[in-house]
């Protein structure tokens, strides 16, 4: 019936109509839409992310229906960890259970929880804005380096279950898709 092209970013999209589009219209082919890409898809619940990943909780667990967009790993302190963790939201941030300016760096920025690497004991400053900001903490042991492995084995792509992933494909869908044609 037609041509959808998928997973596309917003430059790709734009090339691709002025240099290829013109071509496949002479030829009769019938593009139906351009999908963009869209991380959110293949994300996974804060839930999900923490049974996977067998964390502790330190405090209150608000948020775990969330889903979590980004994953963000330590920065060298807390002033340009501000800048840093700023870039992103929808995230959850890995920071050695050593390092409280990083933590705490991660907790003034939007974060749907921190993970820390290590055996060290909680920051009372780290506990604190998390109390403030209402962003759960939770500790796994070994290395940072060895978080960000479990974490990628966690979020390997596959099916989504997630209501709000249906949601997001249906709604990207009627709005980049000639449903009609």
């Amino acid at each position: 019936r037609g041509i959808i092209l998928n997973s596309m970013s917003p430059g790709q999209i734009e090339d691709f109509k002025e240099s290829v589009l013109p071509s496949l219209k002479s030829k009769s082919s019938l593009i139906l839409g351009f999908l963009p890409r869209n991380r959110a898809l293949s994300s996974i619940s804060l839930a999900e992310l923490v049974k996977e990943l067998g964390a502790k909780p330190v405090n209150a667990l608000n948020g775990m229906d969330e889903l979590v967009e980004n994953i963000m790993v330590g920065s060298h302190g807390i002033d340009p960890g501000l800048y840093y963790y700023g870039q992103r939201d929808k995230k959850v941030v890995i920071v050695r259970s050593d390092r409280p300016d990083m933590q705490v760096a991660a907790l003034r920025t939007p974060s749907l929880a921190l993970f820390l690497a290590g055996e060290s004991k909680t920051y009372h400053e780290a506990l604190f804005q998390a109390e403030t900001t209402k962003v759960p903490i939770f500790t796994l042991p070994g290395k940072t380096t060895d978080v960000i492995d479990k974490v990628g084995e966690a979020i390997k792509p596959g099916p989504f279950h997630q209501i709000k992933n249906v949601e997001r494909i249906e709604k990207l869908l009627q709005e980049n898709i000639n449903l009609k044609a």
